[in-house]
């Protein structure tokens, strides 16, 4: 998985946007506040700065997040299921559970690995951002989803 993320953020060439920068540090304070025994392993910001992984760990435990910035809430309405899509392009392939969670997000639903099921994760868009939250555990995802979704502005 991890190299399908490194594809993905490595294949753009232009300057990091600013604005993009200051909601990454948002994330990155957030969860460092609210979850504090969660250390950040990784973080890697594309080249274009739309998008951001992060790989998060507390002891055997990891949560990563992979968020993707558009230019507009229409854009990423309109475009919600192509992070899906590429990443299973690129080897996570992800089996739709049939819920979704209440006041996350403009739409959201959670997912399972569809070769390996001990993989979880939350799938959800706000505003102009497409965020994928994968973990061992749903509670786990679910938790590190509302962190995240807290920090993004609903007109962002």
């Amino acid at each position: 998985m991890h190299l399908v993320l490194m594809i993905i953020l490595c294949a753009s060439t232009t300057v990091v946007a600013q604005d993009n920068t200051a909601l990454f540090s948002r994330i990155e304070n957030a969860i460092r506040q609210k979850a504090p025994n969660w250390k950040l392993e990784k973080m890697q910001i594309s080249k274009n700065g739309k998008y951001v992984y992060y790989r998060w760990k507390s002891g055997k435990s990891a949560v990563t997040i992979l968020m993707l910035v558009h230019t507009s809430s229409q854009e990423v309405a309109k475009n919600f299921n192509a992070l899906a899509d590429d990443l299973e392009i690129n080897g996570l392939k992800m089996r739709r559970l049939g819920s979704s969670l209440q006041n996350l997000g403009d739409e959201n639903y959670l997912w399972e690995g569809y070769y390996d099921r001990k993989l979880t994760g939350v799938y959800f868009r706000k505003g102009k951002v497409i965020v994928n939250v994968s973990a061992s555990s749903t509670e786990m995802a679910k938790q590190f989803a509302l962190h995240v979704a807290d920090e993004i502005p609903t007109d962002s």
